[in-house]
């Protein structure tokens, strides 16, 4: 494994607080899924293996390229309402969480199905353009598979001799019900390998 902050030049923000993203919150399960695979990583000493704080663990809905500062209170508004009238088409729907998929990059917890998740991101970048413009969207986030990323690969890791002990803890999956987002201005933290985020508008899906 190497840096997931040095994968690309765009990977460390030259700014790197308060950058806009959209995040789904996680739930005490997921919480807890995230623990059992992070205890293992500290206890087979792999320091360059992040641990990304419980209390700021997220899907990642959208990527946006503007910062909480660079817009107006107008701007903000307008944001926040095309969010809130886009997500609000959208049913509320639940994900399957689990088990830790470990990529070149990161370690995550995978997440199904595809579909729903698929529709809140549409209707989440569709918000931000149609509000800020269509470079609003950072053109890194691709089409996204949901997921949880509980450990961001600091340095050069050889992974290959704990795959085993990562594929034999038995977690089962977790339930995660997607019911709202966050509108979220986050702070890259690239010394811990961390991100931390306050969130700025919740915003509610269709409630069936």
């Amino acid at each position: 494994m190497e840096s997931f902050f040095t994968r690309t030049p765009q990977a460390t923000w030259p700014r790197p607080t308060g950058r806009l993203h959209i995040y789904a919150p996680v739930n005490a399960e997921v919480t807890a899924m995230a623990a059992r695979y992070q205890g293992l990583l500290a206890a087979r000493g792999l320091r360059e293996l992040s641990r990304q704080p419980a209390r700021w663990l997220h899907m990642s809905v959208e990527h946006l390229t503007r910062h909480l500062d660079e817009l107006t209170p107008d701007q903000l508004e307008t944001l926040t309402g095309e969010l809130r009238a886009r997500l609000a088409t959208v049913p509320a729907f639940s994900l399957q969480v689990g088990p830790a998929l470990v990529s070149a990059h990161s370690i995550t917890l995978d997440a199904f199905p595809d579909q729903p998740w698929r529709q809140l991101r549409r209707a989440a970048r569709s918000a931000a353009v149609a509000s800020l413009g269509d470079d609003a969207v950072a053109q890194t986030s691709g089409p996204g598979q949901p997921h949880v990323t509980v450990s961001y690969c600091t340095g050069h890791v050889d992974i290959e001799p704990h795959l085993s002990a990562l594929s034999a803890l038995r977690v089962g999956r977790a339930e995660l019900p997607v019911q709202a987002v966050h509108l979220a201005a986050v702070e890259q933290h690239v010394g811990s390998g961390t991100y931390t985020w306050t969130s700025v508008a919740q915003i509610p899906l269709m409630q069936t």
